[in-house]
């Protein structure tokens, strides 16, 4: 089962992203747990317990927005690891000739964007119009 994040404004979808599985959205996570402990207090806001009803408020987003540039830096700063084998990560950087230079590059969307781009695009717009990151 897919992971999909998006900000509505109505019905209309301002923007969105498929980070991939809920496994590919814990590995991610994992990065930012392993340089905070077990308790969350740099990236607190990526600490929300993931379900269709969550979401993040546009305050949430604002923090958030923080935690994934601390989060990337962070990870910009060592060098990427493998892909899983057999995965759609390491399947779509194969056929579109993705060669992470950093760890922080090894997380993409199911469109070989950047994630740390595509979380950052949700944040701005969550605060720019008001409305909270949807997890679908």
């Amino acid at each position: 089962m897919g992971l999909y994040l998006c900000v509505f404004r109505d019905d209309e979808e301002l923007f969105g992203i498929d980070v991939g599985s809920y496994d590919d959205w814990e590995r991610f996570r994992g990065e930012a747990r392993a340089r905070d402990g077990r308790i969350f207090r740099r990236y607190g806001a990526l600490r929300v317990h993931v379900s269709p009803t969550t979401h993040w408020s546009p305050r949430d987003a604002a923090r958030l927005a923080g935690e994934l540039a601390h989060l990337r830096e962070a990870l910009r700063r060592e060098p990427p690891r493998p892909l899983p084998p057999g995965s759609w990560q390491a399947e779509l950087a194969a056929e579109r000739g993705l060669a992470p230079a950093t760890l922080a590059d090894c997380f993409f969307d199911v469109d070989g964007v950047p994630l740390f781009d595509g979380l950052a695009e949700l944040c701005r717009l969550a605060v720019e119009t008001r409305q909270p990151i949807l997890f679908q």
